[in-house]
């Protein structure tokens, strides 16, 4: 009926009015609401979700108020990484765009990443989350740890010949980004080997890979329907 379209604008209306400009009390719904949520909630829910924290720290003066409140976000949903079944990577590959959004990272994050078992893509996502590590969430006394471990893990990754094309690629990807990889501070021995192995796989044809996204409308409904 007419009546249940202009509802239905209405609410996309609001919710990306949500999206540009969130209040202060929706972030601490969003909150509050990740720590209830079921495995079943999360694809709907943490993209959408990172997507507000995100723009809320955008445009807060208090930049310390906006971490905290994605760090709070990043433990509740953290405990869906934790030994993820086959059946349910679209809850991995969810938490895992949502902390790539918001440039977390966790021990979790690593060993995702590490396994060539793992569905290709949640191979993508944990790597593509390594890719946008911000460095506002790891302490300052873990960084020169944490990015070598990573240096190591995804350089292994890149040279390793029996992993897909785009694996190795995507490994490279989140090898050259400001945070893993810096020429002008680190060994020049890892930009040699970054170099040869990449020479290695350029010539080669990608393996194609197609990611399924939800419509936006069925994330933003799930979204709200979480949060009421």
């Amino acid at each position: 009926t007419k009546s249940s379209v202009d509802i239905a604008s209405k609410k996309e209306v609001l919710a990306v009015f949500y999206l540009d400009s969130p209040t202060e009390d929706l972030v601490k719904q969003i909150v509050q609401s990740s720590n209830k949520l079921t495995a079943a909630q999360v694809p709907e829910f943490v993209v959408l979700a990172a997507t507000i924290l995100k723009s809320y720290k955008a445009r807060q003066d208090n930049n310390k108020d906006a971490n905290d409140k994605i760090k709070e976000f990043q433990k509740a949903i953290s405990k869906f990484l934790k030994n993820p079944a086959k059946d349910s990577s679209n809850v991995t590959t969810a938490v895992l765009a949502a902390y790539a959004q918001l440039g977390v990272y966790d021990d979790q994050v690593r060993t995702l990443a590490a396994n060539d078992k793992a569905p290709l893509e949640v191979q993508y996502q944990a790597l593509n989350t390594i890719r946008h590590i911000c460095d506002d969430f790891i302490d300052d006394a873990n960084q020169v740890k944490i990015r070598t471990d990573l240096q190591s893990l995804l350089l292994k990754i890149l040279q390793n010949k029996s992993n897909k094309n785009a694996v190795r690629v995507w490994a490279f990807e989140a090898l050259f980004t400001s945070f893993i990889y810096n020429p002008e501070e680190d060994d020049s021995t890892l930009g040699d080997n970054l170099e040869k192995a990449l020479s290695e796989i350029l010539d080669q044809p990608l393996n194609q890979v197609s990611f399924f996204q939800s419509k936006s409308k069925d994330l933003i409904t799930g979204f709200f329907c979480v949060i009421e």
